[in-house]
C-alpha cells in the first residue's frame, strides 16, 4: 500500500492560498454580475421597464431615440413618411419628376448662389408644387403660390420679392378665361412681372434664400428645411421647449423629432405636433422627393416599378413588401392574456380568428404597451389580427387615449415599421418585417411593460 503523509502548509503559504482564492472568487463574482446586467438575470430581457414615449432612471424604449444610428433613423422615417409623396403627386411621381427636372438649371444656380443643397431645393420644388409654376394653394392668390409655394407676406417682407396680390388675382380670373393659348401666355408673362412668385427663377431663388437665412440662424440645414413648413418662430419656440425639459441646446432635427414624446419632453412635443403632421414630418418627406428624384436620374426602371406598386397594392406593399406580402399564414390561437401593462382588448374576429405573425404580434404588444402608460388602463379594442394585418376601432374612451393611439402610429411608422390606413371605424394596421429585428418579441414588450422601476 501507497500512501503519503501531508505536509501542513507554512503560514506565508496559507497567506497566499486564501488571497489567491478570494481573487478568484472576486472574478467569479464580477462575471455573475456582468450576466445579470447583460442577460437580466438569466430571462433574456431587460432589466429596465419598457415605456414607449418614456423618459428616467430605469425605464428604456426601442424605438426612442439613439445617436449612435441618427443618420438610419433619418433614412427609416423618410422611408416611412413617403406615402403621402408618391399618393398625392399628380400624374403619378414619374411624371412629376419630369417635371422637376426641367428647373434643374435654375435651381443648381440658385442653390450655388447662396450655398444650399440643389437637392434639397429640388425637391423642395417637387413636394410643393410638383414642378408646376402655375399652382395656387386652394385657389386664392392670397395663399401660397409658385413653384416654391410663397406666401404674399414671406414674399414682400422677409425675400423682397415684388406681389401685387390684387392685379395677380385679375390676371389670373383673365389667364383662366382667354379664348386662345396664345393670349393666356401673354398674361400668364403679365402676371410675372405682377406677382414674382410665378416667375420661376426668382421662385427658385427666393426659395434657396430662405433656406440660407434659416441655416444661418439656426446653424443646421436639416433645421433649415424644417422650417419651411413650420416657420422659423415656430422651429426656435420647439427648440427652446426642448432645451428647457434638459435636451440638447443644438440637437439635429432627427433629435428632436425622435426624442421628443409625450413622456418625454412633452411640452416640445406638445407644441411639434399641434403644428399638424405636415409640418412635424416635412423634413421626411423633402427627404423622400430627393430620393424619388435621385432614382429618376440613376435608376428610373426601379422607380417606375415602385410607382406602379404603390397604384396596385399602396404604400404599405412598396415600402415593407416590394417583393410580395409573406406567403405562409400563422396559425390560430387563443387572444393573449397580457394584463394591465397593455392596454388592449380583444373582440369580433379577433376572438375567433386570432393569427398575427411574430412580428404583427410585438406590434401590437408595443402598442398596448405604449397606449396604457401615456392615457391610462383603458383599454384599445383590437377587432381583427391575422398575419401581417391588424384592425383597431376608432372608438376611444377619451382623446387623451386617442392622441396616445396616434403617437404610437406615427413613431412606428417613423420608424417605418409599419403602414397604416383610417377606415370608417377602424385602423387598419399593416406591419412589415423590419419589426420582428427592431422591437423585442410581444413576451419581453408585456414582461417588461410590467416591470416596478
Amino acid at each position: 500500500m501507497l500512501w503519503t503523509m501531508t505536509i501542513p502548509p507554512t503560514a506565508r503559504q496559507a497567506r497566499r492560498r486564501q488571497a489567491f482564492a478570494l481573487a478568484v472568487l472576486a472574478v467569479v463574482v464580477a462575471l455573475v454580475l456582468v450576466l445579470v446586467l447583460v442577460l437580466g438575470g438569466g430571462s433574456g430581457s431587460s432589466p429596465k421597464r419598457l415605456v414607449p414615449g418614456g423618459e428616467g432612471d430605469g425605464v428604456y424604449d426601442p424605438l426612442g431615440y439613439d445617436s449612435g444610428h441618427e443618420q438610419a433613423l433619418a433614412r427609416r422615417a423618410a422611408a416611412g413618411y413617403s406615402d403621402v409623396v408618391y399618393e398625392k403627386s399628380p400624374g403619378g411621381v414619374v411624371a412629376t419628376a419630369r417635371r422637376v427636372a426641367r428647373w434643374r438649371p435654375l435651381i443648381e444656380r440658385a442653390a450655388k448662389a447662396n450655398a444650399v443643397d440643389p437637392d434639397v431645393l429640388e425637391a423642395i420644388v417637387f413636394l410643393e408644387s410638383a414642378g408646376r409654376a402655375d399652382v395656387i394653394a386652394g385657389g386664392d392668390i392670397d395663399g401660397a403660390a409658385g413653384l416654391t409655394q410663397i406666401l404674399p407676406s414671406t414674399a414682400t417682407a422677409l425675400l423682397h420679392m415684388h406681389v401685387d396680390t390684387a392685379r395677380s388675382k385679375t390676371l389670373t380670373r383673365r389667364i383662366a378665361s382667354a379664348p386662345t393659348a396664345a393670349q393666356a401666355r401673354k398674361l400668364e408673362r403679365a402676371r410675372r412681372k405682377a406677382d414674382e412668385r410665378f416667375d420661376p427663377a426668382k421662385s427658385i431663388t427666393a426659395a434657396a434664400i430662405y433656406l440660407a437665412m434659416a441655416q444661418k440662424k439656426f446653424g443646421r440645414p436639416d433645421l433649415a428645411v424644417a422650417t419651411y413648413h413650420m416657420g422659423m418662430g415656430n422651429l426656435a419656440t420647439v427648440l427652446s421647449r426642448y432645451a428647457a425639459q434638459g435636451g440638447d441646446s443644438h440637437p439635429s432635427y432627427t433629435q428632436l423629432y425622435f426624442d421628443s414624446a409625450p413622456l418625454r419632453k412633452p411640452r416640445a412635443y406638445d407644441l411639434l405636433y399641434s403644428l399638424g403632421d405636415d409640418s412635424s414630418t416635412y423634413l421626411w418627406r423633402v427627404l423622400a422627393a430627393k430620393e424619388i428624384m435621385r432614382l429618376s436620374r440613376a435608376d428610373p426602371h426601379k422607380l417606375r416599378q415602385l410607382a406602379a406598386l404603390d397604384r396596385s397594392a399602396g404604400g404599405g406593399a412598396r415600402r415593407l413588401y416590394p417583393g410580395g406580402a409573406p406567403a405562409k399564414k400563422p396559425s390560430r390561437t387563443k387572444p393573449p392574456r397580457w394584463g394591465p401593462a397593455v392596454a388592449l382588448r380583444f373582440s369580433g374576429s379577433a376572438r375567433t380568428d386570432f393569427a398575427p405573425d411574430p412580428a404583427t404580434l410585438a406590434v401590437l404588444a408595443y402598442i398596448g404597451a405604449g397606449v396604457r402608460a401615456i392615457s391610462g388602463p383603458q383599454p384599445l379594442d383590437v377587432t381583427s389580427a391575422h398575419g401581417v394585418r391588424l384592425e383597431v376601432s376608432r372608438r376611444y374612451v377619451s382623446r387623451r387615449q386617442a392622441q396616445a393611439f396616434q403617437f404610437m402610429l406615427d413613431r412606428l411608422q417613423a420608424w417605418n415599421l409599419i403602414a397604416w390606413g383610417r377606415g370608417t371605424g377602424t385602423i387598419a394596421i399593416v406591419t412589415g418585417p423590419e419589426a420582428a429585428k427592431v422591437l423585442p418579441p410581444a413576451a419581453q414588450i408585456v414582461r417588461d411593460a410590467s416591470r416596478r422601476v
